[in-house]
Formats: C-alpha cells, structure tokens, sequence
C-alpha cells in the first residue's frame, strides 16, 4: 500500500502585484538612488544632520523617478516578498554602485 503526498502552493503564498508596481528595471534605479542618499545622510557628508535636507533630497528623488511614495513604498513591498524577482534587483543595484563608487575613487 503505497502513500501519495500532495503539496500545492497555496492561494496565500501568491503575492499579488500592487497597482502602480514599479518595474524591475525602474525598481533598480530608484534603488539605487535611495542608497546614495542614505548612504550620504549616514555619513553626514551632503546633508549634514538635518532632517530638511533628508526630505529635500527624497522629494527631488521621486520628482526625477517619476513615482509617489505610495508606489515605491507597495513596490518595495511585493518585490520583498518575491525574494527570486528581488534577489536579481539588488544584484543590479550593487553593480550600479560599485560603477558609482569607482568613478567617484577615479578607477
């Protein structure tokens, strides 16, 4: 008497896309980006310690990337709940501020 084991996904574990998802490449920019700017309010180099400076920059960040707080916010959300779809993102992201970095070093 054999056993059979069924396993499904269940209905739960999909994660469905947000209205307004960013795409992949469009999530890599805007990534990449939020990393520079936190990278320099950690390091107080461009923005010194005022909290004005931080929203500054963010507000310039979503005018040049054309998002809502909303939309990256939900985006960031999903993409962190598909850990495949986000792994490749972030792979991209470390790319681009590795080139960033090198440039600003002169390599």
């Amino acid at each position: 008497m054999g056993v059979t084991l069924l396993i499904s996904c269940k209905e739960k574990d999909v994660v469905p896309e947000p209205e307004g998802l960013l795409p992949p490449e469009k999530m890599v920019a805007v990534l990449t980006d939020v990393h520079l700017i936190e990278g320099a309010r950690t390091g107080l180099v461009i923005m010194g310690d005022s909290t004005v400076g931080v929203r500054e920059h963010y507000k310039a960040f979503f005018e040049k990337h054309n998002v809502t707080q909303a939309e990256f916010d939900s985006s960031f959300v999903y993409y962190s709940k598909n850990p495949k779809e986000f792994d490749e993102i972030y792979v991209k992201v470390i790319e681009n501020l590795s080139v960033i970095e090198s440039e600003v070093k002169g390599d």
